[in-house]
């Protein structure tokens, strides 16, 4: 494993990420299905594709290592032991039926690793299978029209803050709120387990296990490691309390954290994440999506006496002053994003910071990044909005920071 992978802070100088370029999956979604209510409407793919592509060279200059899924993907099916640990999850027989699985799993075993890593992520429907079906076919062979997915896109895929979250020295795997989106983590798994970068990696937060989490629901963009032993968390909608619950245990129990804070998220808008209503982009300094933030009720979660069990208080202070006092501040100085086109849930927060007071944010966002100027933040403006309203922080997991 790579020993400088490891995230203690939101704002720590970023070093690697990991993105997924936009491609065939977008290009494949419907709007209306779960997953396209990602973007509202059907994307721009090739402007979105050459924005992440400058998106991506952005990063690059500023000193960070890009790793983008497809490669990596692809590097990690050349080893014959994690395209059968990956097949094997993929054509599961309660994912596809046993006949169809017959058919595609020799024709996907021979593939090359590049157009397998294509596949999985872009999909795959039944015209485009180069040969013809044999006999039995099964009922899903049989009732596909030519259209029909036979493997489903993952036009989600692009949003990789989603999809796993590094806390400290490990990694937890989501189980996202849209079905459509839930084999995200699966390639992310293949990829923590068997490529030689993460061999040995810390899985173990959450997510890692084969049995049904039954309710327990984990987004990416709803966890924020804060600092060495502090972690705070976003519950609503995309992460339930079930998965806050065992989340915290886990990193309590076995030394990933001290705290941990517990924010009950608003129920609407439907996409609210954590971290579409707080970034942090400098060491005192962060950008709340509206005055809702304060009244958010906030929990604090310790170990209890006993290792198994949670000790839990619930905060009478403001959520942004309980901030300021885990992070050993007199206060958070505060901008307050909106003023942007787009209306209030598509303005200039859920910004990727790359150092303390150094953040890249979409150009089309100018009046939250006026502000930002306005308090001594560096602005790297790109263009942006192409596959809809998420922000910077959104496109990229970051794997490794330096500690602040």
């Amino acid at each position: 494993m790579d020993p400088s992978l490891g995230v203690h802070s939101e704002l720590g100088r970023l070093r690697q990420v990991l993105v997924c370029r936009p491609g065939m999956a977008q290009r494949r979604q419907s709007p209306g299905a779960e997953a396209g209510a990602l973007f509202d409407a059907l994307p721009l793919v090739d402007q979105a594709a050459e924005e992440h592509s400058r998106f991506c060279a952005a990063l690059r200059l500023l000193g960070v290592e890009v790793l983008e899924l497809h490669h990596l993907l692809a590097g990690t099916l050349e080893r014959r032991i994690a395209r059968n640990w990956l097949l094997d999850r993929w054509l599961d027989p309660t994912r596809v039926d046993i006949e169809l699985a017959q058919q595609l799993r020799p024709w996907l075993q021979d593939l090359p690793a590049v157009e397998l890593a294509e596949r999985l992520i872009g999909g795959l429907v039944r015209a485009e299978l180069p040969f013809d079906p044999t006999e039995p076919q099964g009922l899903q062979m049989r009732s596909a029209d030519p259209r029909t997915p036979l493997l489903p896109p993952l036009p989600g895929s692009v949003l990789m803050r989603d999809s796993s979250v590094w806390i400290g020295d490990g990694v937890a795997l989501s189980r996202l709120r849209a079905p459509e989106r839930r084999d995200e983590a699966l390639l992310l798994g293949v990829v923590y387990h068997f490529h030689p970068r993460f061999v040995g990696c810390n899985t173990g937060w959450w997510g890692e296990g084969e049995q049904d989490p039954g309710p327990a629901l984990l987004a990416g963009g709803d966890v924020m490691p804060l600092s060495k032993g502090l972690v705070l968390l976003g519950m609503g909608q995309h992460t339930t309390v079930q998965a806050v619950s065992q989340l915290a245990r886990n990193l309590l129990s076995r030394g990933g954290a001290d705290r941990v804070l517990v924010a009950r998220l608003p129920a609407m808008p439907v996409g609210c994440h954590l971290d579409r209503l707080l970034s942090f982009c400098d060491r005192d300094l962060v950008v709340v999506g509206g005055s809702a933030l304060n009244a958010l009720q906030t929990f604090s979660l310790r170990r209890g006496k006993r290792n198994d069990v949670l000790e839990v208080q619930q905060e009478t202070r403001p959520l942004l002053q309980v901030l300021a006092e885990a992070l050993e501040l007199k206060q958070l100085r505060v901008v307050v994003s909106g003023g942007d086109p787009g209306g209030p849930w598509e303005d200039g927060g859920q910004l990727l910071a790359i150092s303390p007071g150094q953040v890249l944010a979409w150009h089309r966002n100018a009046h939250t990044n006026a502000q930002l100027r306005e308090a001594g933040v560096e602005v790297i403006e790109l263009p942006g909005g192409s596959l809809g309203r998420a922000g910077s922080h959104a496109y990229a997991c970051p794997i490794s920071r330096e500690p602040l």
